[in-house]
């Protein structure tokens, strides 16, 4: 690191120990305060001795040291900006009002500089130069017309794209916060996760072209499903039980459905397709029972009968070769 850079380090280091200090900061403005009435009381003079000039010079000198100081402390590129416009103003006006053309040229350069995160100490600033703008008017006697253009232009500027920061902040925001309440959703409440027992009901109520004697009791079950996964989704209590009791029968409710449709569209024979069928919905007829039976169970929060009559259910099916 060369020696400017390390030079320059230790400058903004005792500025910034400087300026985190409450007092400090106190002291400074109490200090731009006395300066500024020392220079415009001194400079105002070679300007006009009447006492108003004077004062409307002190005021305007402290209020450009205002602006001056905000760049000293937090942006001495535009500090740097406005001393080089400072000297050029010597070069071809007064010296009265020098710090006022280097407040402004700082001041507006550091507004540019943090064009992408305005806030409303800007605006504030912006308030100081418009009182030092119409004190400066005010003493030459010239027009507020393009002042107050300036104002309202940077004043507006300023709050349209604070709002846009904001926006976007807060877009940022939930897109980084989606994914987290997502995952806590899932954590606190796990029914979210069954979205295979839902596209098992899906089918069965879309896949499937079965006789009116079987839909009848296949709605049934499809009705009592939906039911139990709402009592998953309204008690966590009911999640365990619910999603066992789902992930045992609906595979099997697939398989008569898909059993159903092949004997209704590939048995020629009249008699032994409707003998099939009839057999077909009995076994539904069952399992429509039992799911009845377990939506109510969740219900009242009590499957510990309930399983017994579930063992029972289990032979019937695999007596008649729907079982696993």
């Amino acid at each position: 690191m060369s020696q400017e850079k390390r030079m320059s380090n230790k400058i903004t280091d005792a500025l910034d120990k400087i300026y985190s200090n409450r007092l400090n900061r106190v002291t400074v403005q109490i200090g731009m305060f006395i300066l500024g009435f020392i220079y415009g009381g001194l400079k105002g003079k070679e300007l006009d001795y009447l006492s108003p000039i004077i004062m409307s010079c002190e005021v305007l000198a402290w209020l450009s040291f205002i602006l001056l100081a905000r760049t000293l402390f937090h942006d001495r590129i535009a500090l740097g900006a406005g001393a080089f416009a400072g000297f050029i103003w010597l070069m071809f006006r007064d010296a009265a009002t020098m710090p006022f053309a280097a407040g402004t040229a700082a001041i507006f350069v550091h507004f540019y500089r943090n064009r992408q995160a305005p806030g409303q100490i800007h605006a504030w600033y912006l308030f100081v130069w418009y009182l030092a703008a119409a004190i400066y008017c005010g003493i030459f006697g010239h027009t507020m017309l393009v002042i107050n253009i300036i104002f309202w232009g940077v004043l507006i500027s300023g709050a349209v794209l604070n709002w846009r920061k904001s926006r976007n902040a807060a877009r940022l925001n939930e897109r980084q916060a989606a994914p987290v309440e997502e995952f806590k959703q899932a954590s606190q409440n796990p029914v979210e996760e069954p979205s295979s027992l839902e596209q098992q009901i899906y089918r069965l109520v879309n896949k499937y072209t079965l006789p009116d004697t079987l839909v009848v009791h296949l709605t049934g079950i499809i009705t009592q499903a939906e039911k139990i996964l709402q009592c998953m989704k309204s008690d966590p209590r009911d999640v365990g039980p619910g999603r066992r009791f789902l992930e045992r029968y609906l595979p099997l409710v697939e398989n008569i459905a898909a059993r159903g449709q092949i004997l209704s569209e590939q048995l020629s024979d009249e008699a032994q397709r409707e003998n099939a069928i009839t057999e077909l919905a009995v076994v539904l007829e069952r399992v429509e029972r039992a799911f009845k039976q377990q939506h109510q169970a969740l219900l009242e929060n009590d499957s510990l009968d309930f399983e017994a009559e579930l063992l029972t259910l289990d032979k019937l099916l695999k007596t008649d070769g729907f079982g696993k």
